[in-house]
């Protein structure tokens, strides 16, 4: 399985660095495991020109597995977002599949951003941000709020 995913990773990485998707860039990658990937949010939006940094690290069972993608603080404001930096969103989760990229996952986390309307954390972030460990997986989500 290492492997597979060394060679998956590699092949990605290498892609991303060549052309990469609009919006963002790598900081450091030199661990093909651990990615550093800096986000600058959409024009018109309410996050216009902010940047953020995500921190993706890939296990053992990717791609069969999605990688865990986390904000590093500060986290940006979103009904999606923990403080934390945990993120809510279907595709880490539920939603992934081996075909994904990590390049469609970072654009779909920029996608979810423009979306929103208003800055708010979600529901439970104090609790939540508290009791969570630095992992997001194993979190139970609640998709349910496609409006935000």
């Amino acid at each position: 399985m290492d492997v597979i995913r060394n060679r998956r990773l590699l092949k990605e990485l290498k892609a991303f660095k060549k052309n990469p998707p609009s919006n963002f860039k790598i900081l450091h990658a030199n661990n093909i495991h651990r990615w550093i990937v800096e986000m600058t949010c959409a024009n018109n939006t309410i996050y216009q020109g902010e940047k953020y940094k995500l921190e993706v690290r890939f296990s053992e069972s990717y791609p069969t597995e999605a990688p865990e993608v986390v904000f590093i603080k500060p986290a940006p404001i979103n009904p999606h977002i923990y403080s934390n930096g945990h993120i809510c969103i279907s595709i880490l989760s539920i939603e992934w599949t081996p075909a994904l990229t990590t390049e469609a996952l970072l654009v779909s986390i920029l996608s979810m951003m423009s979306d929103c309307k208003k800055k708010k954390r979600p529901q439970g972030d104090e609790d939540y941000s508290r009791r969570a460990g630095p992992s997001p997986r194993g979190t139970k989500w609640d998709f349910h709020d496609g409006n935000v």
